[in-house]
């Protein structure tokens, strides 16, 4: 990453507080509970002062990167005195979405486990590494048809990086194809 960089434009004033558009920015004052979709939830009966990125892409530094980030209050009632934002390089770990099989890797990420998007009840989700790479690479899965059910389409096996679009349009755009192509049927 190349070290600290100075920022040249867009600081906000000591003492002010920052433009509420930037995407790292959450103001306590009017964000109840800092719910925010820039920032991981907490885990229940735990508090931080700052606040987890989801993991993003980083085309500067062509790294996948999470970051922690914190405001530093200014000593008197109202304003900022600084921020803070340290990023984490997290692309030498593995996305495994298929559930917790107590076989997983120590460079796998534990808190993706169970993020398929495989339909539980008619198939199982099946984790398939990227064969000579590593880090980030949403859908290397397998929704195989569970013994009992079926599917016409793609010899009950399907793709993960497929069945995450499918589900994708489906939230997005009202697609049906991910809740009839993608689930399995059951046999007669």
């Amino acid at each position: 990453m190349g070290g600290p960089r100075k920022l040249t434009e867009g600081i906000p004033e000591v003492g002010q507080r920052p433009d509420p558009d930037y995407p790292w920015y959450e103001d306590a004052d009017s964000s109840p509970g800092l719910r925010s979709p820039k920032f991981m939830d907490s885990p229940l009966k735990v508090s931080y002062r700052g606040w987890w990125t989801y993991p993003y892409y980083s085309c500067i530094s062509r790294k996948w990167l999470t970051s922690y980030s914190v405001p530093i209050p200014s000593p008197g009632r109202h304003g900022m005195k600084g921020y803070l934002s340290l990023d984490v390089d997290v692309s030498n770990l593995e996305v495994n979405q298929c559930e917790d099989d107590h076989l997983g890797s120590y460079s796998e990420i534990l808190v993706l486990h169970g993020t398929h998007k495989c339909h539980n009840l008619t198939s199982k989700c099946v984790y398939r590494p990227q064969l000579g790479l590593t880090g980030w690479s949403r859908g290397s899965y397998q929704c195989k048809c569970r013994p009992g059910f079926y599917s016409p389409h793609h010899a009950g096996i399907f793709n993960g990086t497929i069945v995450e679009i499918a589900w994708q349009e489906q939230e997005t755009n009202n697609s049906n194809a991910w809740s009839t192509i993608f689930r399995c049927k059951q046999c007669a």
